[in-house]
């Protein structure tokens, strides 16, 4: 028997049965059918959160390297550190130059 070349709307109601019975799709598609649209479903909700969050997440991880760069450059400043110089003092040794004695022409001269 060869099918028709154009569609013809059914005439009985047993065709009228058979085009909905193949309609149909299968009402228990099976326990690991369910497990990855569950599965599947919660991925995209946990990857919708994230990329909603990361750019705050990112943005208070920076904020608080800078806050304890801050702190650490205001409690570690210079002018808070005071060294430990006791017995270190510095000492001046000074070579007092000597004077020339003028009132004797010949003393500065030597003689060979």
């Amino acid at each position: 028997m060869r099918a028709p070349d154009f569609w013809m709307p059914p005439t009985s109601d047993e065709e009228i049965g058979l085009l909905v019975q193949d309609a149909v799709m299968e009402h228990d598609p099976g326990e690991a059918f369910d497990q990855s649209v569950v599965r599947e479903a919660i991925l995209e909700y946990h990857s919708r959160t994230l990329r909603f969050w990361m750019p705050a997440i990112l943005g208070a991880m920076v904020g608080g390297v800078a806050l304890l760069a801050a702190l650490e450059l205001l409690l570690l400043s210079p002018a808070r550190v005071k060294p430990n110089v006791r017995g270190q003092e510095a000492k001046v040794e000074r070579q007092v130059p000597t004077i020339p004695d003028f009132t004797d022409p010949g003393a500065g001269l030597s003689r060979k």
